[in-house]
């Protein structure tokens, strides 16, 4: 996925990502595709299930392209997730730009 990163069109304004039960899929991954995300992207959608590498880190890269980034819709759905935490997902709820229009946060299973 990290090579994917270099590939995003500079114009993309949609971004879907629909991975589960990947035991291989780290933070560090997913911290290079959301840095890549380009400035004209509207819409992400990001659905990464029971991927129990992920950690809170992730979270951080999500807010940290919030600040760059200004979405209209983001949908996260990170069930199953279990070594992220509830400051991680408060830090992203308290980043959100005011582009934003529409939000979805799912997240069972997940935070201690």
């Amino acid at each position: 996925f990290a090579s994917l990163g270099g590939a995003l069109h500079p114009a993309l304004e949609t971004f879907k990502l629909n991975i589960s039960e990947c035991s291989s899929v780290e933070d560090g991954t997913l911290n290079v595709l959301l840095d890549a995300m380009p400035p004209s992207l509207r819409d992400l959608h990001m659905r990464v299930v029971s991927c129990m590498q992920l950690k809170d880190s992730f979270l951080a890269a999500t807010t940290n392209m919030l600040a760059r980034v200004p979405l209209r819709s983001l949908h996260i759905n990170t069930s199953g997730c279990v070594n992220m935490s509830i400051e991680s997902f408060a830090n992203l709820l308290g980043s959100l730009p005011q582009s934003l229009q529409k939000m979805e946060i799912i997240a069972f299973g997940c935070g201690s």
